[in-house]
């Protein structure tokens, strides 16, 4: 019967003996898949772990910054009140100056004024 159909009937494939043939190329496939996730997936979890000490230098320099820049400013601030202060009593100076001699150049006016009126 075999040299009926033009094949020898050893060589017929079964569906038992192709499942279990696939079945095993699959799984062997499934294994190589597994095992370059689980490469792929430590390589993930490297980079994540230098991305985390990254991060941390990243704060350190941010809070060095921070602290950094609160003293200058802390610092600049102290300074323009000194300079404030110092130009605060200037004026305070001119202005006593500057009412004297109103007061003088008023009496310089007014006296004459008031006294040619009586």
């Amino acid at each position: 019967m075999a040299e009926a159909f033009g094949f020898y009937a050893d060589n017929i494939v079964t569906k038992d003996y192709l499942d279990a043939t696939l079945r095993a190329a699959f799984a062997e496939q499934d294994a190589k898949f597994e095992k370059r996730f689980a490469a792929i997936d430590q390589r993930f979890i490297d980079i994540d772990q230098r991305f985390v000490g990254i991060e941390r230098q990243i704060n350190d320099v941010r809070t060095g910054l921070k602290a950094e820049l609160e003293t200058f400013i802390t610092t600049r601030l102290n300074q323009q009140d000194v300079k404030l202060a110092s130009l605060e009593a200037t004026m305070n100076g001119n202005f006593r100056v500057l009412s004297a001699l109103m007061g003088v150049t008023l009496l310089a006016v007014a006296v004459p004024a008031i006294q040619s009126l009586l």
